[in-house]
């Protein structure tokens, strides 16, 4: 029995450990794969100059900091700029 406290606690502590590194970790790792997606689905260019950080809570949301994407080929203004994006997840 006292084999399996351990092994509980163990992982429990492990899996707190893991939630810990994902919600402290720095995004901005994952810029240049979020952008080279996004430009391949949107078929446009989109550049992200600013923060990307993605907050793990009871609505979790990605937020995007200094964006650039080209707009259509019939628009009349050829580039869209926004300072901040947020997405939210629900």
């Amino acid at each position: 029995m006292a084999i399996f406290k351990w092994i509980v606690i163990v992982l429990l502590s492990l899996l707190l450990l893991i939630a810990a590194v994902i919600a402290l970790m720095d995004w901005n790792w994952a810029r240049d794969y979020a952008v080279r997606q996004l430009s391949e689905i949107t078929g446009r260019t989109l550049d992200i100059e600013g923060d990307m950080d993605i907050d793990w809570s009871l609505t979790p949301h990605i937020r995007l900091e200094h964006i650039r994407l080209e707009n259509a080929s019939w628009s009349e203004r050829p580039l869209y700029r926004n300072c901040i994006i947020t997405c939210y997840a629900s």
